[in-house]
C-alpha cells in the first residue's frame, strides 16, 4: 500500500515537472512580448516543485536552475554536478566502487545519451551515511546558439529508498523466521505464507496461497479458527492460545498461536495475520513429565498397598502351613488347606510383581553382559515364540556390561518378547537391538528427570504387529491395565518391566502406532566395577540349632504371633518385640541372642537397619 502511495505522488510530480519543462522550453522560443508571462507561469511551477531542474551548458555548469536546486549551486553561480551537494559526499556504484566522471549522468548526456531516472548513490565521507538521488538527463540543441545543452532533473529518493530497504529487511526477517507467519484476508483465505510456514506444514506458498485457512486446521477448523478470525475482523483482541494444525504428510502439530488484525493506511481492518510456533516437542516433553509423575505416584501407592498385603499374606500362609500339620493327609480339610495355600502363593506372586513395579522388590545386582542375557532369554523363549516368529539380534561389538539383577533382566526381556509374540498372532519379525548411547543434558529423558546425562546400554525390542493407539499407549505401564482380551493378561507384565528398569537406575520407553508395530527401549547404566572389600574380619557363622534364642521384631502383631508359634514348634526360644526400642530392651534382659529377624520399616524412630 505504501508503494502505491509513493508511486502516485511520483506520478503527479512527474506530470507537473513535464508541464514545467514544456513551459520552460517554450519560453526560450517565445516572442519578447509573451516571454515575461510564460516565464512567470514557469517560475510558479518550478517554485513549488521539490525536484531540482537544471539546464546545463557543460557537465559542470548550469545556466538555469529551479529554486529547489539551490543547494547544488556554488557561490560563484556555477554548479558542480559531479558532486551535486558539495564536497562532503562521494558518488558510488551499488557495489560501493567509486563512480568515475565518465559514468556521471551529465557527462554521458553531453555525449548524446538520454538518462532516465537513474539511481545515484552518494556516501558521506565522514559518517558513511548514504543518500539517494534519481537523475534524468536529456540532451537537446539550443535554438539560440545551436549548442548542445542538457536538461537535468534530480529527485531526492532517499526516503523512498529507505522505505524500500525497510520493506526488504522486514520481508527478509519474515522469510528467515523459524516460526510460521501467515496472513489471511477478511474471509479467511491465505494471502501470505513464509518459509517458516513451509518448513512447519510442508506446503509451499504456491500450494496454499488463495486457499482457506481451514485447509491446515484439523476436523474442518474445529479448534475455533473461524471464530477467531471473525473476532479479529470486528476489532476485538484475541489472546495467544494453543491449537492443533495438520501438516501435508498428515502429522498433527501442536502450535502456540498469536493472531492480530491487519489494517490498511486508512485504519480499516482488511485481514488477519498470525505467528505460529511449533510446540509439538515441548508438549510431548510435558506429557512425558506428567506420565513420569503419575507413574511415580501410582508406584508409591502400589508399593504401600503391596507391602501391607505382603504382611497379611505372610500371616495367611503361616497359619495355613501350621494348620496343614494338624489335619490328616488325604482328608477333605487337608485338601481345602492345600487349595488355600495355592491361592495364597498366587497372591504372593502378584504382590511380588506389584513390589517390582513400585521398585521395592529385593534385587541382587551383578555385572551382566547384555548380549549374553538377551541370547539366553531367546533360547528359553524359542518354544513359546513358535516357528512363525522370525527373530533377529543386532548388537554392536564390545558393549560395556551393565550392573543389574540377572534374573530380573531376563524376566523383563521375556515379558517383552511374549508381548511381541501376542502382537503378531500370524507371525512376523521380532528385532532386538543392543547398542551404547550417551544422553546429553538436552535429551528429553534427562529433561523430564527419568535419567541422568550419562552413557547407557540401550536394549530395544521391536515387533511389526498391530500396534497400539495413543490412549492405550499412555496407560500400558499402569498396574492391572491391559489392552488384551479378558483372561489373556494380568496387566502386570509391562509395569514389572518399568519398575525393574527404574530400580536398576535406568528407565523404559515405548513407541507404537496402530498397524505399524511397537518398539520398547530399555536403558541401563554401564557397570562400574565395585570396590573389593578390604580388611574384613573372617567371622565364623553357624546355623541356629533348636534351643537357640531368636529375637523376632515386627510391628505386625499377627505376624509376630504366627512366627512365634511356627519357630517354637521347631524348638527355638523366641523373644518378641514390636519395635526397635523393645528389641534393644530384650537384648539387655533376655540373655544371649543367636539370631535376630527384624522388619525394616517400623514405628518408633529406629528402623531395622539401625537396630
Amino acid at each position: 500500500m505504501m508503494s502505491h502511495w509513493i508511486d502516485g505522488i511520483l506520478g503527479l510530480a512527474t506530470a507537473a515537472l513535464s508541464v514545467a519543462v514544456v513551459l520552460l522550453l517554450r519560453s526560450l522560443r517565445l516572442s519578447r512580448g509573451r516571454l515575461a508571462e510564460e516565464q512567470q507561469q514557469c517560475g510558479m511551477l518550478l517554485d513549488y516543485m521539490v525536484e531540482a531542474v537544471l539546464i546545463l551548458d557543460s557537465p559542470d555548469t548550469a545556466i538555469f536552475h529551479s529554486p529547489s536546486a539551490a543547494p547544488l549551486v556554488t557561490k560563484s553561480g556555477g554548479v558542480t554536478l559531479f558532486t551535486p551537494i558539495g564536497s562532503d559526499y562521494d558518488a558510488v556504484l551499488e557495489n560501493l566502487a567509486p563512480l568515475t566522471r565518465e559514468l556521471w549522468p551529465a557527462t554521458r548526456a553531453f555525449s548524446g545519451e538520454t538518462i532516465r531516472n537513474e539511481l545515484l548513490i552518494l556516501r558521506h565521507k565522514t559518517t558513511g551515511d548514504f543518500i539517494y538521488r534519481s537523475v534524468t538527463a536529456v540532451p537537446f540543441i539550443s535554438t539560440v546558439d545551436r549548442k548542445r545543452r542538457v536538461l537535468s532533473i534530480i529527485r531526492d529518493d532517499t526516503q523512498h529508498h529507505r522505505v524500500d530497504e525497510a520493506r526488504l529487511r522486514l520481508g527478509a526477517i519474515v522469510e528467515s523466521c523459524d516460526d510460521a507467519i501467515i496472513s489471511t484476508d477478511a474471509t479467511g483465505h491465505i494471502t501470505s505464507w513464509n518459509r517458516g510456514a513451509e518448513r512447519m506444514y510442508g506446503y509451499s506458498a504456491t500450494e496454499v496461497l488463495g486457499q482457506h485457512i481451514r485447509s491446515i486446521t484439523p476436523d474442518n477448523g474445529a479448534d475455533g479458527q473461524a471464530a477467531h478470525i471473525e473476532r479479529l475482523m470486528r476489532g476485538e483482541t484475541v489472546e495467544p492460545f494453543n491449537a492443533v494444525r495438520v501438516a501435508k504428510d498428515g502429522r498433527r502439530i501442536d502450535i502456540a498461536l498469536s493472531t492480530f488484525a491487519v489494517r490498511n493506511t486508512a485504519g480499516d481492518i482488511i485481514g488477519t495475520s498470525g505467528i505460529a510456533r511449533d510446540i509439538t516437542a515441548t508438549r510431548a516433553l510435558e506429557h512425558q513429565l506428567i506420565q513420569s509423575q503419575k507413574m511415580e505416584a501410582i508406584g508409591q501407592l502400589t508399593g504401600g498397598i503391596a507391602h501391607d498385603f505382603n504382611n497379611l499374606l505372610a500371616i495367611i500362609l503361616g497359619n495355613l502351613e501350621l494348620l496343614e500339620h494338624t489335619i490328616p493327609a488325604g482328608s477333605p480339610g487337608r485338601r481345602r488347606a492345600e487349595t488355600a495355600q495355592r491361592a495364597a502363593n498366587r497372591c504372593a506372586d502378584l504382590t511380588r510383581r506389584l513390589l517390582a513395579f513400585s521398585s521395592r522388590e529385593h534385587l541382587t545386582p551383578a555385572i551382566v553382559d547384555p548380549e549374553s542375557s538377551v541370547r539366553n532369554t531367546l533360547d528359553m523363549a524359542t518354544h513359546a515364540l513358535g516357528p512363525e516368529i522370525v527373530v533377529s539380534i543386532t548388537a554392536q561389538p564390545n558393549i560395556p556390561h551393565i550392573f543389574v539383577d540377572s534374573s530380573g533382566f531376563e524376566s523383563a526381556l521375556l515379558n517383552l518378547v511374549i508381548n511381541a509374540r501376542d502382537a503378531m498372532p500370524r507371525g512376523g519379525q521380532l528385532s532386538i537391538g543392543i547398542e551404547p548411547v550417551t544422553l546429553d543434558p538436552s535429551s528429553p529423558l534427562v529433561l523430564d528427570g527419568s535419567l541422568k546425562p550419562l552413557a547407557y546400554s540401550l536394549v530395544s525390542v521391536t515387533d511389526h504387529g498391530h500396534g497400539m493407539p495413543r490412549d492405550v499407549l499412555n496407560r500400558v505401564f499402569e498396574p492391572f491395565y491391559t489392552p488384551k482380551e479378558r483372561g489373556r493378561g494380568t496387566g502386570l507384565g509391562l509395569p514389572m518391566v518399568y519398575g525393574f528398569a527404574r530400580q536398576s537406575g535406568g528407565t523404559v520407553t515405548i513407541e507404537s502406532e496402530p498397524g505399524l508395530g511397537t518398539t520398547v527401549r530399555l536403558y541401563f547404566p554401564f557397570a562400574t566395577m565395585p570396590a573389593a572389600p578390604t580388611d574384613l574380619p573372617s567371622l565364623p557363622i553357624s546355623e541356629p540349632r533348636p534351643g537357640s534364642t531368636i529375637l523376632f521384631v515386627d510391628d505386625e502383631e499377627d505376624l509376630l504371633e504366627i512366627a512365634t508359634e511356627y519357630l517354637t514348634t521347631l524348638g527355638f526360644r523366641i523373644l518378641r518385640a514390636e519395635n526397635a526400642v523393645e528389641a534393644l530392651r530384650a537384648t539387655a534382659t533376655g540373655g544371649p541372642i543367636d539370631l535376630i529377624v527384624t522388619d525394616i520399616l517400623m514405628p518408633g524412630g529406629v528402623n531395622g537397619v539401625e537396630l
